[in-house]
């Protein structure tokens, strides 16, 4: 689903197709994709990240076998983030929409510091 509204209407479209009531409505996974065009310094990016941030993700950039900067992170219920060159990213994992404006906010603050 794209949307909270569309959640709604699969849980209205499941309870009038089985005649059941959804009680329970539980957002396990959300995934939050940004394309962006700017160029961010990848190796300088990959230093920054692995010194300061190593004791909450483990972070692995090889672009030979991927182009992202992938971290993921060491605490169970947190997401996963890919940086590209390009600036865009992905955030895979998060339970909520909070938790996904906080990595938001905190994957912008970092890019904006590596744009060449």
């Amino acid at each position: 689903s794209k949307s909270m509204q569309e959640v709604k209407r699969t849980q209205k479209f499941i309870e009038i197709a089985f005649n059941v009531e959804c009680k329970n409505l539980k957002i396990d996974n959300i995934f939050f994709s940004y394309k962006d065009y700017k160029n961010i310094d990848m190796t300088e990016l990959y230093y920054h990240v692995r010194d300061k941030f190593k004791e909450k993700f483990v972070i692995d950039y090889n672009v030979e076998l991927f182009p992202g900067l992938y971290m993921k992170t060491k605490c169970k219920g947190e997401p996963t983030l890919i940086l590209f060159r390009t600036g865009s990213y992905t955030i895979m994992g998060c339970k909520s929409i909070n938790q996904v404006k906080e990595y938001r906010m905190f994957i912008i603050n970092l890019l904006n510091h590596f744009v060449k």
